[in-house]
């Protein structure tokens, strides 16, 4: 992105979210509906780290903490209307609008990073490719160990191979990015220990409100029997308490 232009990277990423969503409105087939949901899934990832960076280069290090915070609020809008508004789509129209409901958004959005959003470049080191397919490799071996039994019926053994493979790829690139200063990831950021708290915390809390949002509303539905519409609604409460707390956390800090 540094290479390319914030603006340039993020018009990519807005892009390959739009189509991707509009693919996955006109998909017939389960297969399908993966394919372009791993396309909408590589756009939606670009945008928030090119965002960040365009912010970090525009404000002071003074003012990061309550422009991030800022920024991160209009984000919590989407858990509260999108649990409410998927509820609606299911319940009264049909899944597909769960994907339409992103065109005009995306459209908008590309249209504003045109007009707002400045083209920051700056010169960058050659892309670490190996330790990149090393990363990729084992994250997705160990993500589809953890749910290949239920999701995919795979065997123990291939479990089992699966969680060798990962484990062996993350100590590839360990061995990969020790003492290389080109790595991906620099293993010398561990060295400090605020970052390495700050990672692990990160880490934990991520776990849990990265779940809520999903296991939530699949209990509300499967275990206690809510409609669609009534669990949705039920995030909301959860989502105000976050959008108050970052208001007052500014101020903590």
């Amino acid at each position: 992105r540094s290479r390319f232009g914030t603006r340039r990277v993020f018009i990519i990423a807005v892009s390959l979210f739009t189509l991707g969503s509009l693919a996955c409105a006109l998909s017939s087939s389960l297969t399908e509906l993966v394919i372009f949901r791993v396309i909408q899934g590589i756009g939606g990832a670009m945008m928030m780290p090119v965002a960040r960076l365009a912010l970090l280069r525009a404000y002071p290090r003074s003012e990061l903490l309550p422009v991030l915070n800022f920024v991160t609020m209009p984000g919590l809008v989407g858990p509260i209307l999108g649990p409410v508004l998927g509820g609606v789509f299911v319940t009264w129209a049909s899944w597909h609008w769960i994907f339409l409901i992103n065109i005009p958004v995306g459209i908008v959005g590309a249209i504003a990073t045109l007009l707002l959003m400045p083209n920051y470049q700056m010169q960058t080191r050659r892309f670490d490719l190996s330790g990149f397919i090393l990363l990729a490799i084992g994250m997705a071996s160990l993500t589809l160990a953890l749910d290949g039994h239920k999701g995919m019926g795979l065997s123990g053994g291939a479990i089992a191979g699966l969680v060798a493979l990962g484990v062996a790829a993350l100590l590839g690139y360990v061995w990969h990015a020790y003492g290389n200063s080109r790595a991906l990831f620099s293993l010398r950021l561990l060295r400090t220990p605020t970052y390495k708290i700050g990672l692990l915390a990160s880490l934990l809390g991520r776990i849990g409100s990265g779940m809520l949002p999903f296991m939530t509303p699949l209990f509300l539905q499967v275990g206690m029997g809510f409609s669609p519409f009534h669990a949705g609604l039920m995030m909301i409460p959860m989502i105000i308490g976050s959008m108050g707390m970052k208001r007052i956390v500014v101020q903590v800090v």
